[in-house]
């Protein structure tokens, strides 16, 4: 049995110097992992994300022994950047929420209202030109658009199979029954309510 072991810590750091941190202790005979020495504190010091560097990035203890497995390094670089986020990006109290003064058009020229949440957002879609014209009915009865497709997931994707033309099928979840829609050529489903619940 290993007789120490190790603890791993990290620091992450914006421009504006503002910092998130975080340790871990390294249980005897991690070793057995598959990061030790050098290999481990490669991938300690690989930045988070944009805007964000390491600033310090330490391994303690007997590396021949610990090792640091890819969970234990995966839930360390997660808490440094959820210590980041709750001290250093939140927007300073006083200081409201402007939008840019140019912005450009939407696309489609149509939202989903129901993703207009409040009345920033109202003012943000208007200034796009999303709310120049109502959504089509498909969208607006659908109760989930989504590019995660059931079918793709169940390995049926008729767009993979060169069959990319639009589906309807039947769901049942529970009690209830949903019309599947699919648009394979833009790679997205709409499920919608089909008649009453059943018992």
């Amino acid at each position: 049995l290993c007789a120490s072991a190790g603890r791993a810590s990290v620091t992450y750091r914006d421009a504006r110097g503002c910092e998130g941190s975080a340790s871990a202790t390294l249980p005897p005979c991690a070793g057995l992992g598959p990061l030790q020495g050098d290999k481990a504190r490669e991938r300690l010091l690989r930045r988070p994300g944009p805007g964000l560097e390491v600033k310090e990035a330490r391994l303690e203890g007997d590396l021949r022994q610990v090792g640091l497995t890819l969970g234990a390094l995966n839930a360390l670089r997660h808490e440094a950047v959820g210590q980041y986020l709750a001290h250093c990006a939140v927007r300073p109290a006083g200081r409201p929420f402007l939008l840019p003064t140019t912005l450009p058009r939407h696309p489609l020229g149509w939202v989903d209202p129901r993703l207009i949440l409040n009345e920033v957002a109202r003012s943000f879609y208007s200034a796009c030109g999303a709310l120049d014209s109502p959504p089509p009915d498909d969208v607006a009865r659908a109760v989930l658009t989504s590019r995660h497709c059931v079918l793709g997931a169940a390995g049926c994707c008729r767009r993979r199979a060169g069959e990319a033309r639009p589906g309807r099928y039947t769901l049942r979840l529970g009690g209830h029954e949903l019309l599947v829609e699919t648009d394979c050529e833009r790679c997205a489903m709409r499920l919608c309510p089909l008649g009453a619940p059943h018992g």
